[in-house]
């Protein structure tokens, strides 16, 4: 999905840039402001565009009418939205995906043992994922693998991550956030078709889009 707020272009209908700065997203209500250091003045009803960006990748094209234009803040209001090509390499997306995760444990020797655990992947996209499970104990400079299948792959699917040391535990529950260390090919194209049509889903059911 997009985030609340994200860099962006602020765009004339006819693809002029008129300034850059930050849209915050308001998606159930159909409207985003732009805020940046000395925001343009348009007219009442002009049309214009958003371009958002994520880590220097172009995600979404918003497009709507100004309702309010001052040199703070420019709210733009009946908005809808496009999908721009390969979005879905910067975007993520929340999931409940059921799976398994297998961890080097440390034990009381000098070396390691293969530790399963039942997980659910949070959200996840092509760089990270994070997955709650019963609390692990493992070395945090050892990748390690989830296992995972429907409705991401359409049968077992392992791919290799690293955790980082942002985890919250609640009782016998944690949550862990990890970088995607190793994803083959063919992984990689399922993952970003998956995460490209459920942000399709979301935009076509919240606002429409192209």
């Amino acid at each position: 999905m997009f985030p609340n707020n994200c860099h962006a272009f602020l765009m004339s209908d006819r693809g002029k840039i008129l300034d850059h700065g930050i849209a915050s997203i308001f998606i159930k209500d159909k409207f985003i402001v732009f805020k940046s250091g000395f925001v343009p003045l348009l007219q009442f009803g002009a049309a214009v565009r958003i371009v958002c960006a994520e880590n220097g990748q172009q995600t979404h094209i918003f497009s709507g009418d100004v309702f309010i234009s001052t040199h703070k803040f420019m709210k733009i209001v009946s908005i809808n939205c496009t999908l721009l090509p390969d979005a879905e390499k910067a975007l993520y997306i929340d999931t409940a995906v059921k799976g398994k995760v297998s961890v080097p444990a440390l034990t009381v020797k000098p070396k390691f043992r293969l530790t399963n655990a039942p997980c659910v992947v949070t959200s996840i996209s092509m760089k990270r994922l994070c997955f709650k499970s019963p609390p692990l104990d493992f070395d945090w400079h050892i990748p390690f693998n989830i296992e995972l299948k429907d409705p991401i792959f359409q049968r077992r699917t392992q791919i290799t991550v690293k955790a980082s040391r942002r985890n919250i535990s609640f009782g016998k529950i944690a949550k862990y956030e990890c970088d995607i260390h190793e994803i083959n090919r063919n992984t990689a194209d399922t993952l970003m078709e998956y995460i490209r049509e459920k942000n399709l889903e979301i935009l076509t059911e919240l606002i429409g889009s192209q």
